[in-house]
C-alpha cells in the first residue's frame, strides 16, 4: 500500500510524506524526495493546527465531566485525526536553508527569553 504524499511546491511532484509535511515549520522544513527542495506549512495552517489541537484537547478534557458520558472522550482523538486528514490538503510554501537557519536562531532566542521569564517568575514566587 502506497503512503499518501503531499505535493512539493518546487517541482509539483507528490513526493512529500504527509506527516512530515504537516509538521514542517520554517525552522524544520520538509525535504522533497524528487528535487530536494525545502518546504514548510504556511503560517495560517500552522495556526489552525496549533489552536485546533488545543481546542480539541481542552474539549476532550472538559466534555466528559460536563456531559457525564464516556463517549465524550472520543472528541480529542477524532478532532486530532480530522486535523491530520485536513493537513494533507493544506498548501506548502517554498523555503531555503538560509531561511531555516534564521528561523532556528529566532526560535532559540524565543526559548531563551521564555526560560528567563519562567526563572524570574519562579524566583519571585519563591521569594514572595
Amino acid at each position: 500500500m502506497a503512503l499518501p504524499r503531499c505535493r512539493c511546491p518546487h517541482c509539483g511532484a507528490r513526493a512529500l510524506w504527509w506527516p512530515a509535511a504537516l509538521g514542517a515549520s520554517p525552522a524544520r522544513p520538509a525535504r522533497c524526495r524528487e528535487c530536494g527542495g525545502l518546504s514548510c506549512a504556511t503560517l495560517w495552517s500552522q495556526l489552525v493546527l496549533g489552536y485546533g489541537a488545543l481546542v480539541f484537547t481542552l474539549a476532550g478534557l472538559i466534555l466528559p465531566f460536563v456531559m457525564a458520558s464516556a463517549w465524550a472522550l472520543a472528541v480529542a482523538p477524532l478532532g486530532w485525526a480530522g486535523l491530520a486528514l485536513a493537513g494533507r490538503h493544506w498548501p506548502l510554501q517554498k523555503t531555503t536553508v538560509e531561511a531555516a537557519i534564521q528561523a532556528q536562531r529566532r526560535a532559540g532566542r524565543y526559548v531563551f527569553i521564555a526560560g528567563g521569564l519562567l526563572a524570574l517568575m519562579l524566583l519571585l514566587a519563591w521569594l514572595g
